[in-house]
């Protein structure tokens, strides 16, 4: 690298055709990519594999090291293509025995002086199977996030991902109505990777996730229960067993007990309860509550989950003092829906314990409490960029105890927590706003909603994008080409201006969609006599980049180009 006077690097955001070979910027302007570049063998054509890694680096001369193993059976290619959106210049290391990379020692580099865009491709001499890669991502200026697209492609035929091994154990194969199986899926693997999910059926209509899962069977029978693991590749593979349910005796042997605790301030005061059985058939429910001495607190109770009051009611413990215990008989227990408590003061003030302790048959799993309601409230459905949104969740409830906290995701990487937040988006988009509530007993609920991000409509120049590089041209030259992708999240003028010497005479032709212009095919121009040109585009969308083409028409000598983006 090149350091001009002031001895700053000359390292450019932009790249001269057929200089460098490599994937195209995802900001700033690359070269064009000719003949030059690095074919692949004719037998190179097998199945291929990606692997992405990210990251970030804080400043100048931070560093990023990772290794990479291969993961076909005779990979003839590997491509290593580092892409960063910020203004960065992220350099790439690699070594081919494994050892760790450094600016000094190393077996391939990355050559090209984009700020944002850099690759390294290894050929087949170079790799086996099983083979080792290194790899240093390093900042030569500024930091920022990035990312790495590791491409592996095998010689026709080559293997590809192996599937993973489904494998799991149970706590019993024969088990009677009501009571929980235990199920371990450690021993699954994945032997070129990961196990990424565990997908639990039980041949009963119900399900769950994760590596180890526990269920109940409510009903006699012989179930098939089938683990279906997933790798960090998308292969899948299923394992099944059998589990054999048994009727149960019926005996009322299963106790269930939540105790609550709180305080009531006098005269009046009130908790208010639910409960939902947590035994398949409940024989009773004791109700039993313990005050501070002096106080005098009662149990009110409705079968129906209505709210009790002390005037209207189902039963009620008639008990003095600040002890009370209330039996419900097992038949009044609904199966769907809960019981309606109350916990009131006639007098006095002070602590108390609620203890709720089921007896019944069998195990269905549940805790008793019910999980909260969650409920969003957009601020508007659709902004602009950079425009703030609002978003409410006080609107989220629980009918038994209180919303403990409110977790909220954007759509777009951001999250925040609070019943109130707001947000505004980079980019035009449809994004879906999740808020996740969890209530006192950590139940939780999610709810969503999309909103929709346009275009700002503030003024041409609220942002501001540049660009530069420089090129020379000797006799009987074709010309330089460019990309320049947009970076602003709503373009709309992009300026090229041109430099060159005074006895020559350059041309600029640009394209709006990203195309190649040459002479004959190009979407705005600037052919004057004399070598500075300018062009202005003002029909410029963020999706899409701009093509262009710097000819000689005659002379020659050095130029440079400078590109000022301007966006709203």
């Amino acid at each position: 690298m090149s350091e001009d006077d002031n001895g700053t690097s000359r390292r450019s955001l932009l790249r001269r055709a057929g200089v460098a070979t490599g994937a195209l910027a995802t900001s700033g302007l690359a070269g064009v990519a000719g003949a030059r570049g690095r074919s692949r063998p004719a037998a190179c054509d097998g199945a291929t594999e990606t692997t992405t890694r990210s990251g970030s680096l804080s400043g100048a001369d931070d560093a990023a090291t990772l290794s990479y193993n291969t993961r076909t059976n005779d990979p003839c290619e590997l491509s290593l293509a580092l892409r960063s959106a910020n203004a960065t210049d992220f350099d790439l290391y690699v070594t081919t025995d494994g050892r760790t990379p450094s600016t000094d020692d190393y077996d391939a580099r990355s050559r090209q002086s984009l700020t944002s865009d850099e690759m390294v491709t290894l050929g087949d001499s170079e790799l086996d199977a099983n083979a080792t890669v290194g790899v240093l991502v390093d900042s030569y200026t500024a930091g920022g996030s990035w990312t790495l697209e590791l491409t592996e492609t095998a010689t026709g035929g080559g293997g590809g991902n192996q599937p993973p091994v489904a494998s799991f154990t149970v706590s019993a194969s024969t088990v009677g109505v009501g009571e929980t199986v235990e199920f371990d899926a450690t021993g699954s693997e994945d032997a070129d990777g990961s196990v990424s999910s565990y997908e639990w059926a039980f041949g009963d209509g119900a399900t769950a996730t994760g590596q180890t899962a526990a269920h109940a069977f409510e009903a006699p029978g012989s179930y098939t229960v089938t683990l279906t693991v997933t790798d960090d590749d998308g292969a899948t593979t299923d394992a099944t067993k059998e589990i054999t349910v048994e009727s149960g005796g019926g005996e009322c042997g299963v106790t269930k007990t939540r105790t609550e605790t709180g305080t009531l301030s006098g005269d009046g005061d009130a908790d208010e309860y639910a409960y939902g059985a947590r035994t398949l058939e409940p024989c009773e429910v004791t109700l039993s509550l313990t005050g501070d001495a002096g106080t005098d607190f009662d149990i009110y109770v409705t079968y129906d989950g209505r709210t009790p009051s002390p005037s209207d009611y189902d039963d009620r413990a008639y008990d003095y003092g600040s002890d009370e215990e209330l039996v419900v008989d097992g038949t009044n227990v609904p199966a769907d829906g809960s019981l309606g408590l109350l916990v009131d003061s006639y007098s006095g003030s002070g602590d108390y314990t609620f203890t709720i302790e089921e007896v019944g048959t069998g195990d269905d799993g549940g805790d008793g409490n019910q999980p909260p309601i969650a409920d969003v409230t957009l601020g508007d459905t659709s902004v602009g960029v950079g425009e703030t949104l609002s978003v409410d969740g006080s609107g989220s409830t629980d009918p038994d105890g209180s919303v403990a906290s409110h977790d909220w995701t954007f759509g777009d990487g951001a999250t925040a927590s609070g019943q109130t937040a707001s947000h505004s988006y980079d980019s035009t988009g449809e994004y879906t706003v999740t808020l996740t509530v969890t209530d006192d007993d950590g139940a939780t609920a999610s709810t969503t909603e999309t909103v929709v991000v346009e275009s700002s409509d503030g003024d041409c120049g609220a942002v501001s994008e540049t660009a530069s590089t420089d090129g020379t041209f000797w006799y009987y030259a074709d010309g330089d080409t460019y990309t320049y992708e947009t970076r602003t999240g709503s373009p709309c003028e992009v300026t090229a201006t041109l430099d060159g010497p005074s006895d020559a005479d350059f041309d600029l032709y640009l394209t709006t969609d990203g195309r190649t212009p040459t002479r004959s095919d190009y979407d705005a121009s600037s052919t004057g006599s004399g070598a500075d040109a300018s062009v202005t585009l003002s029909a410029v969308d963020a999706s899409t980049a701009v093509g262009i083409l710097v000819y000689p028409a005659s002379g020659y000598g050095s130029y440079q180009l400078a590109i000022e983006e301007l966006g709203r």
